[in-house]
């Protein structure tokens, strides 16, 4: 049987490559797998990194899947057919769906739904868009957690997100080598001596850097050197930017890369912050956790707010490590404070052992 995934990592996250990734390495007898990658040369240097071969490659007009289907189309004649096309986010299954609209198709879901991404209205779609002729209902949707169901009902999918199936993988922190830990402070323009928070969630653009600024902030007045690490496509960057500057620079903020593998490694500790108001008061949904697996995998503390989303992957991260995940209550800057302010206090503990 040959399967053809097609994967964009601006819309299905470096989550659905890590998916990908585990997928291919396990033992699949009679079948034939072939990946096509939707994006840049970046993209496929993070696919390499988890595993993922990008057989071919597609560069769609402003790097956006729903302008990939004449390339496609090309692709798939010079190619032979495939059996099944796997796709690794909506829009990829709104492209299955155009260039062989006969063909099987399945969907893996692995980043949260967005209210500014496309592939959040299309979540109504789904069903239609995997359906074959003959079929009442589609059966193939999987999700990478239960709480990415959860959400993804929540955005349109309904019934159909409760008959998906749920998909576990461990981090694959293993790929390749880490970034050096002193080598990647420096090109933040921080020190050894300093005591660097990330802001975890994905995908990026759905965290907000003034919030991590309000809990940690306290911090950066109690004689402690504390400086932060967020996503450069985070919300209220320049913002925050500003704020700090106007505060005589206490608190660093430095731009880092959305990718986990390439971030945690220089860092102290890491903050999850779900969503930043109740469901249904004009908010936006509350960030993925995964990063919070990669962190525990990498041995960082994590303080995370207490949500649904980050007690799964806290559970789902205990079944290999042993990094217990500290959790506070929603909406309480304070409560993340203290429990920083105790990890930096075991840190200094343990360099004051060390020497």
């Amino acid at each position: 049987m040959r399967v053809l995934h097609l994967i964009d990592p601006a819309t299905g996250g470096w989550m659905a490559l890590e998916a990908l990734g585990a997928l291919l390495r396990e033992e699949h007898p009679g079948a034939a797998h072939r990946c096509v990658l939707i994006g840049s040369a970046d993209d496929a240097r993070a696919a390499r990194r988890l595993g993922v071969p990008s057989h071919d490659r597609i560069h769609p007009p402003l790097r956006s899947a729903r302008f990939a289907a004449p390339a496609l189309r090309r692709l798939l004649r010079r190619r032979p057919a495939p059996d099944t096309l796997h796709a690794w986010s909506m829009e990829t299954l709104s492209l299955a769906a155009a260039a062989m609209p006969t063909a099987p198709r399945r969907v893996t879901l692995c980043a949260p739904p967005q209210c500014a991404s496309p592939s959040f209205a299309k979540a109504a779609m789904a069903p239609a868009l995997l359906r074959r002729r003959g079929e009442r209902r589609p059966s193939n949707i999987a999700f990478l957690s239960e709480h990415l169901r959860r959400q993804w009902a929540q955005a349109g999918l309904g019934a159909a997100a409760e008959r998906g199936e749920i998909i576990s993988t461990p981090p694959y922190a293993a790929g390749a080598p880490l970034p050096d830990r002193t080598a990647l402070r420096a090109a933040w323009g921080m020190t050894d001596s300093d005591f660097i928070i990330a802001l975890l969630g994905e995908p990026a653009s759905a965290l907000d850097v003034r919030r991590l600024i309000m809990s940690i902030g306290p911090l950066s007045v109690s004689g402690r050197r504390v400086a932060c690490a967020a996503p450069i496509e985070a919300r209220g960057m320049e913002r925050s930017r500003r704020f700090i500057e106007r505060l005589g620079n206490h608190l660093p903020l430095a731009p880092c890369s959305p990718l986990p593998w390439r971030t945690l490694p220089g860092v102290d500790a890491a903050v999850w912050l779900g969503a930043d108001a109740p469901a249904g008061a004009g908010s936006t949904m509350a960030p993925g956790a995964r990063s919070i697996e990669w962190a525990c995998a990498l041995g960082v503390p994590v303080v995370a707010e207490d949500f649904p989303d980050s007690r799964e992957a806290a559970a789902s991260a205990a079944k290999s490590v042993d990094i217990p995940v500290r959790f506070t209550p929603a909406g309480r800057p304070l409560e993340i404070a203290r429990a920083l302010l105790s990890i930096t206090n075991q840190r200094r503990s343990h360099l004051a052992a060390r020497s």
